[in-house]
C-alpha cells in the first residue's frame, strides 16, 4: 500500500506524520509520498513501524519509479513543444 493512501485513511496530516517520524519538515513527508525523495533507511524503518508493516520500502520504490517515469514523459513533451516553436 502506498503511504499517501495509508495516511489519508488515518486522517493524518503531513505535520502529524513528520512529528511521528521525527522529521523537521512536514514537506519531507509530501516529497516521500510523491516519489520526489526516497526516505533514508532509518526513516523507512520508522514508516514501517508507524504503519505496522503495511507500508514497505518497496512501496516507496514503486512511487519513485512512477515519479521518474512522469518526469521522462514531461521532458519528452517539453522537447516536442520546443521543436514546434523553433
Amino acid at each position: 500500500m502506498d503511504f499517501a493512501r495509508y495516511r489519508r485513511s488515518k486522517r493524518w496530516t503531513y505535520a502529524d506524520v513528520a512529528s511521528f517520524l521525527g522529521l523537521a519538515q512536514p514537506s519531507s513527508v509530501r516529497k516521500h509520498e510523491l516519489g520526489i525523495n526516497i526516505p533514508s533507511a532509518e526513516v523507512l524503518d520508522r514508516y514501517r513501524t508507524l504503519t505496522a508493516g503495511q507500508v514497505t520500502e518497496e512501496d516507496f520504490m514503486v512511487v519513485r519509479r512512477r515519479y521518474l517515469a512522469r518526469q521522462k514523459i514531461d521532458e519528452k513533451s517539453a522537447e516536442k513543444s520546443k521543436d514546434v516553436v523553433e
